[in-house]
């Protein structure tokens, strides 16, 4: 295979991504990276409702659920990036578990 600039911006933009989802994990790990500020995720939560309707959050408090979920959250926001379940709020985006989480939070 031949380099191509489409090829290296491929690449790059790979180990962004890994690098990204590095990053999130170690953030989500510990408190929920996104619920270190509490009205940043309310923020969200209300945007993401605003612009895509109210989410179904029985998934959400299953996943949550007994004990310690920071492992379980990481592996599903890792699944829903992995399998494209994205959310794009005031142009940022998030997987949908973290968006239905910040929505989680806006419901008080």
């Amino acid at each position: 295979m031949s380099t191509t600039r489409r090829n290296v911006l491929i690449g790059l933009g790979a180990i962004a991504a890994a690098g990204g989802a590095w990053a999130l994990k170690d953030e989500l790990a510990e408190d929920y990276g996104l619920l270190t500020s509490l009205d940043a995720a309310k923020s969200l939560g209300v945007a993401y409702i605003a612009e895509h309707g109210a989410p179904d959050l029985g998934a959400l408090e299953t996943l949550l659920g007994d004990g310690d979920p920071s492992e379980r959250l990481v592996s599903q926001v890792r699944e829903d990036f992995t399998a494209g379940r994205i959310v794009q709020i005031q142009g940022w985006f998030f997987s949908k578990t973290e968006a239905d989480l910040c929505a989680l939070v806006a419901r008080g």
